[in-house]
């Protein structure tokens, strides 16, 4: 069984996956931006996973395959950040 690691996850505004969108919705780069997650490093290492890796998210709403990226910021382990798109969209209420 892989390993698991629950997260509060924290949606946010992007303006370089705001960019990506006014070009096309179906970039690369809108894509790069919008179907992926933010972990912490300590959540990164819990996981085994490396940048770019998918990764399966689920709650009780949803779930979706997002690439995986470690945060560059202060720790926060247990915190999750994802920009809004129709990928965070599948796992809100």
């Amino acid at each position: 069984m892989a390993a698991e690691v629950e997260v509060t996850i924290v949606t946010m505004q992007d303006i370089f996956q705001d960019e990506a969108r006014k070009k096309s919705l179906y970039s690369d780069d809108y894509q790069k931006y919008s179907a992926q997650i933010v972990l912490d490093k300590q959540d990164m290492a819990l996981l085994k996973a490396k940048d770019g890796e998918r990764l399966l998210v689920k709650n009780d709403v949803g779930s979706v395959v997002v690439s995986a990226k470690a945060s560059e910021d202060e720790a926060h382990p247990g915190i999750a950040f994802m920009i809004k798109s129709p990928w965070s969209n599948q796992l809100a209420g």
